[in-house]
């Protein structure tokens, strides 16, 4: 089982659930994955690590979560992220089309039989990111589509969706 951060920063969400599993002794079979474009993220996310008893479980990777091409396709049981609320990466059309890249290279990523994604998403940027699932809706499906919610300065809000059964996003 992996489950996947492709925009891990300083990999928080990626230590608390490893943090959750090995309390509930879920995590002998899981393998975390953090990956970030970032370098300084990445050293920051090492030195959070340190402060789990989990840093066996917990791979970092810089890489681009728009091209994860060193994963296999159907590789990742789940992806559990929150992707650019706007504010530094882009705005509009630009941050559209970061959501629809990144939402088409995790759904080819994604394991076809029971892959889920899980993306936390400032309500700002919401319609962003259901027109981005909407572009791969043949291959993801949304279950559960949050009420929002305030997180620090932020309304909130956390789309998940699931992988169509037996579905491929290659060679269609």
């Amino acid at each position: 089982t992996l489950i996947l951060d492709p925009l891990c920063g300083k990999a928080t969400y990626l230590v608390e659930f490893a943090t959750a599993a090995a309390m509930r002794l879920m995590a002998r079979n899981i393998s975390f994955l953090g990956v970030d474009e970032s370098e300084t993220q990445l050293q920051d996310a090492a030195v959070n690590l340190e402060a789990t008893a989990c840093t066996d479980r917990i791979t970092l990777k810089k890489g681009d979560a728009r091209n994860l091409h060193w994963l296999d396709d159907g590789s990742v049981t789940a992806i559990l992220t929150c992707p650019p609320f706007g504010r530094q990466f882009g705005r509009g059309a630009d941050l559209r089309a970061l959501y629809r890249e990144y939402i088409q290279e995790w759904a080819r990523v994604l394991n076809p039989n029971d892959g889920r994604l899980a993306l936390l998403v400032d309500v700002d940027h919401e319609k962003d990111a259901l027109l981005a699932f909407h572009s791969v809706s043949e291959h993801l499906r949304i279950v559960i589509h949050r009420e929002p919610f305030r997180l620090g300065q932020l309304q909130a809000t956390v789309i998940v969706a699931e992988r169509v059964k037996n579905r491929t996003t290659t060679g269609e």
